[in-house]
């Protein structure tokens, strides 16, 4: 029954890398889903036949990919990668809350520091997530600052990759803005995560 569930609980992750069960009476990866396969073929993948089906369950999964990915060094497997780029605009309020896409984009840029829990600690991790999520059309959704006019994506990466370990994700994000961005007065912002994160430290 157990291991019915945990096979039950496997299908409905959101990636395959993600699925994998530690059995740590026996030592064993228990892999329903095939993860370690995709693990060997640094590649990240979906859960289930339709990866758009698992990751519209919820849209922030998404970012996630990108970010899994960046910090990771995966490539993001064909099918899940068109998947992501067609809900890339359900990645906004009200189906996605703006403070979890900035908590997304936070961990990305600790992905490049040394690893305390979880992953981490992958140079470049930032700038690659950046531009995978700019090339799947999800960068214009969740952070437009980087993508308005004055926009430079190869000055940015080129700040980006300057920059060394320890570096909150918030000055790697301000590293990546266009010279002269204005964040504007205070008040309700319209704009991506950049946006609203950086009012809310205004008010």
């Amino acid at each position: 029954a157990a291991l019915a569930a945990a096979a039950r609980d496997a299908r409905l992750r959101d990636f395959t890398v993600n699925a994998l069960f530690y059995d740590p009476a026996s030592r064993l990866v228990i892999d329903f889903v095939g993860g370690v396969a995709d693990i060997d073929a640094r590649t990240l993948r979906g859960c289930g036949a339709d990866p758009a089906a698992r990751l519209a369950e919820d849209p922030l999964r998404c970012v996630r990919a990108v970010r899994f990915a960046a910090a990771l060094g995966l490539d993001i497997h064909p099918d899940t990668a068109a998947a992501v780029a067609s809900l890339a605009p359900a990645c906004t309020p009200p189906a996605v809350a703006v403070e979890r896409v900035w908590r997304e984009v936070v961990k990305l840029g600790g992905a490049e520091d040394a690893p305390a829990a979880g992953v981490g600690g992958r140079p470049g991790a930032f700038a690659d997530g950046l531009a995978t999520a700019r090339r799947l059309g999800l960068l214009p959704v969740i952070l437009p600052e980087l993508c308005g006019d004055g926009a430079d994506p190869q000055a940015a990466d080129d700040a980006l990759r300057r920059l060394g370990p320890g570096v909150p994700a918030v000055l790697r994000l301000a590293a990546a803005l266009p010279a002269g961005w204005d964040l504007g007065p205070p008040g309700p912002r319209t704009g991506g995560a950049a946006a609203a994160s950086a009012a809310t430290s205004t008010t």
